[in-house]
């Protein structure tokens, strides 16, 4: 799994806080800042739910709480299914039952492909996807019919 050039440079600027637009307003009428973070939070982004509070509160809140709404969303799927949620948070942190369960899966996969870093790479999987998930959020959150301007500064 690659990421393209778009997508590492939206990481890297995310993780180490670098601008990633040039300042502009949002189609919700709100300015939109250098950093471009508005993004994550704004009511109108498309595909956005709203987690901010329990983000705010405790690292890996908001992964629990959308971990347990998917519990409950399921919980009727027959006892013949083994049903295991993942959450991701924007920035990171994974709830506790995925993570035990990405740790298993890799333990399982190592033991049949004799290769010891399979957990590792289940978990490196999953980073690179919410890095390009990431850089495609904010990307699409540009409300210009012509971003390009948005990306750097002329």
């Amino acid at each position: 799994m690659r990421l393209d050039d778009e997508a590492v440079r939206m990481a890297v600027a995310l993780r180490l806080g670098l601008k990633v637009c040039v300042p502009h307003s949002c189609h919700c009428g709100q300015d939109v800042d250098a950093w471009g973070l508005h993004a994550f939070v704004c009511k109108h982004a498309r595909s956005r739910i709203q987690y901010i509070h329990q983000s705010a509160t405790t690292a890996g809140a908001a992964a629990e709480l959308t971990a347990a709404r998917k519990v409950s969303k399921y919980d009727d799927i027959p006892v013949s299914f083994m049903f295991q949620p993942v959450a991701l948070e924007t920035l990171g942190p994974i709830n506790e039952s995925a993570i035990r369960f990405v740790e298993n899966l890799g333990r399982r996969i190592s033991a049949v492909s004799n290769e010891a870093r399979e957990g590792v790479s289940l978990f490196q999987r999953l980073s690179v996807l919410m890095q390009r998930f990431n850089a495609i959020f904010v990307r699409d959150n540009f409300c210009t019919s012509d971003t390009s301007d948005l990306w750097s500064s002329q």
